[in-house]
Order: C-alpha cells, then structure tokens, then sequence
C-alpha cells in the first residue's frame, strides 16, 4: 500500500496509532503498522475478548498480532506482513472500531500520532 494511501486509510480511525517511520517508533526492518489497546476490567476479560477479534479477522483474511498484557488487549495489523499494511487491515480496524469498540472503553495508551 502506498504511504498516501495508507495516510488517507488512518485518517478515519480513532484511537489507532500509525507507526510509519523512525521519528515514531517504527524499528529498522519492521513494516509499518498501526495498533490499537483495549483496557478490560481484569485479565480474564482481555483473554475473552481473542476470539470475538479473531473471528473479525478470519472474515478479513489477515492474522493481526494480539497481545494481551494485565488488563489490556494490544491488536497490532500489518507489522510481521512482507506486504506491509493492506486494505484488508484497514477494513478490519474499521470493523472493530464498530462492532467492539462502542462496548469496550478504548484505551489508546500514547496519543495518537498525527
């Protein structure tokens, strides 16, 4: 995906964070890739919320990187694909953001970079 692309595509998310160069975080060989954090009541709430999210990625035909740390579910699209970012994760994020987001408080553990 091209950078003005993948620009545009970012520019309708809330509460992702778009790491596309050195200045914000991206590391020599990595992809850039966007990520997003959940913050849950407890553990066992993030742990339950994997599967409902990789339901949504099956149906989109991506493997995004899940990780839960505590009390917060990080999702992570587009940083171990040799393609780099896809439309697919871009539709994914979108679909999260509707389908879990207004249930779940988002948590965006760094402000979003512009």
């Amino acid at each position: 995906m091209k950078a003005e692309r993948v620009q545009f595509r970012y520019s309708f998310l809330e509460g992702w964070v778009l790491v596309d160069d050195t200045s914000n975080g991206l590391v020599a060989g990595e992809q850039p890739h966007i990520w997003t954090a959940y913050e849950m009541a407890d553990h066992l709430e993030a742990c339950e919320l994997v599967p409902e999210i990789g339901m949504i990625a099956d149906r989109h035909c991506i493997a995004p990187q899940l990780d839960v740390r505590r009390n917060v579910l990080f999702v992570t699209l587009g940083k171990d694909s040799p393609e780099g970012l896809t439309e697919a994760d871009f539709d994914f994020a979108e679909e999260i953001d509707e389908e879990i987001g207004p249930r779940l408080k988002a948590s965006c553990l760094v402000k979003r970079i512009s």
